[in-house]
């Protein structure tokens, strides 16, 4: 019996350290559920400019948000002052939405095999189209691309 709970002990151990090696990165910022409507901005930090990445925007949402999709403006602050500015349309999955109580959350990608060619500080600034409701808050998710996902 010893011998099972150190096999048990192990296996949750090396999940955990493999978990904290996945090379993903995401960054919110709260917004007013009730209505939002202004930009919010989200920081990261980049040190690997030779990574391809796949961005994804992330939300939490709430019963009141009862949309399937959803129209953002992206601006993007690169290091170097450069700026970048796109509109996109999210496809919004929210399986269970209606009857949980609970807040969900989602990555909807807009972006993939981007490269972050700069060291340094990243600005994404997201801003409804629209008024919305239910969304608690919103984000930027970066994950890199693996050989089997290009």
């Amino acid at each position: 019996m010893q011998w099972l709970r150190s096999v048990v002990l192990a296996t949750v151990a090396v999940v955990a350290a493999v978990g904290c090696l996945a090379p993903q990165r995401v960054e919110m910022s709260a917004v007013n559920p009730r209505e939002w409507r202004e930009p919010e901005s989200v920081l990261f930090e980049n040190d690997d400019t030779l990574s391809l990445r796949r961005l994804s925007i992330a939300l939490r949402y709430n019963h009141n948000f009862k949309q399937d999709t959803l129209s953002v403006q992206v601006n993007v602050s690169l290091p170097d002052a450069r700026q970048f500015s796109e509109c996109v349309t999210l496809r919004i999955d929210g399986n269970g939405r209606a009857s949980s109580p609970f807040a969900m959350s989602e990555s909807v990608a807009y972006r993939e095999h981007s490269l972050l060619s700069q060291r340094g500080s990243y600005i994404f600034t997201i801003s409804p189209l629209y008024a919305v409701r239910g969304i608690e808050a919103v984000g930027i998710e970066v994950e890199t691309e693996t050989d089997g996902k290009r």
